[in-house]
Formats: structure tokens, C-alpha cells, sequence
């Protein structure tokens, strides 16, 4: 009897609990609708450069290279009192609930993140070619310049020994 008596303690009365939830949102207003893009805010700000940082990019390229993959489920804990143990118990069976829709998804999205991750490696790579074979043009021109300029005085002093 006293076992019975302890259960009944122990045990969760869902149903009040979710009519707490149904009167807190009655009484805030909540609704149903959905936000739209619109309704959020965006900071912009260092978003769009109109110079090119090598060592900005680069540091992107090393994050993006550690952070591509999503997991499609993360811990979720039980702490705290009552009421948050039991959102955290709702929170795992919608996660269960949805499972089968958002895995795929989210595989999907590793799958765009790694081909996107791989071509900035590209974009890394041919970058540093380019500024290898401009290294190079640059010194050629130098050497090309430094010789017109050796022949010039050569043709001078013909022309002046004429």
C-alpha cells in the first residue's frame, strides 16, 4: 500500500501540467503564426567587402573545414525542477516524432556543406597558385623591363657613334 501510495507521489500529472502550458500561452497571446523572413533582422554588417583578405579567407576556409558536418540530434539533458524535466521529456519525444523527416534532411545539408567546403579548398588552392604565377609574371616583367631599358641605351649609343 505505502508502494502505491509513493508512486502516485512520484508521478507527473501530464494533463495539468499541459494546461498550465495551454493557459501561459492564452495569456501571453501566442499564436500559431508562423514568422516569416521578413520579421527577421539581418545584420549585414562586414558581410560585404570590397577587398579581398587573404588571411580572413583563410582562417574561414580552416573554420569551415572543422565545422561542416551537422549532427541531426544533440544531447538533451535532464536538469532542473519538475517542469523542465518535463520539457525536456516532450522535447525528446517530438525529436522521435520527427526523426524520420529531419535525418535526411540534414543529410542532405552535410552533403551540400562538404561539396561547398571542397570547393573554397578549390578556390584556396587556385588562389595560391595565382599569386605564385603573379610572383613570377611580376619578376619577369622586372627582368624584361631592366633589359629594354639596358637595350635602349645600347641603340642610343650606336645612334650616337653613327
Amino acid at each position: 500500500m505505502e508502494e502505491k501510495m509513493e508512486e502516485r507521489k512520484n508521478k507527473i500529472d501530464v494533463e495539468s501540467i499541459l494546461e498550465e502550458i495551454r493557459k501561459e500561452i492564452k495569456e501571453n497571446g501566442y499564436t500559431n503564426d508562423l514568422l516569416s523572413f521578413d520579421d527577421c533582422q539581418v545584420n549585414m554588417e562586414g558581410m560585404s567587402l570590397n577587398y579581398f583578405n587573404k588571411r580572413a579567407f583563410y582562417e574561414e576556409i580552416v573554420s569551415i573545414n572543422h565545422s561542416w558536418n551537422m549532427a541531426p540530434d544533440h544531447a538533451i539533458s535532464f536538469s532542473g525542477n519538475i517542469f523542465k524535466k518535463f520539457v525536456t521529456l516532450i522535447k525528446k519525444i517530438i525529436r522521435r516524432l520527427i526523426k524520420f523527416h529531419i535525418d535526411p534532411i540534414v543529410g542532405d545539408q552535410n552533403i551540400f556543406n562538404f561539396n561547398m567546403v571542397k570547393t573554397m579548398n578549390m578556390v584556396n588552392a587556385y588562389i595560391d597558385e595565382k599569386e605564385v604565377e603573379i610572383e613570377r609574371l611580376t619578376l619577369t616583367q622586372e627582368q624584361m623591363t631592366t633589359q629594354i631599358e639596358q637595350l635602349s641605351k645600347k641603340i642610343k649609343r650606336l645612334e650616337e657613334n653613327k
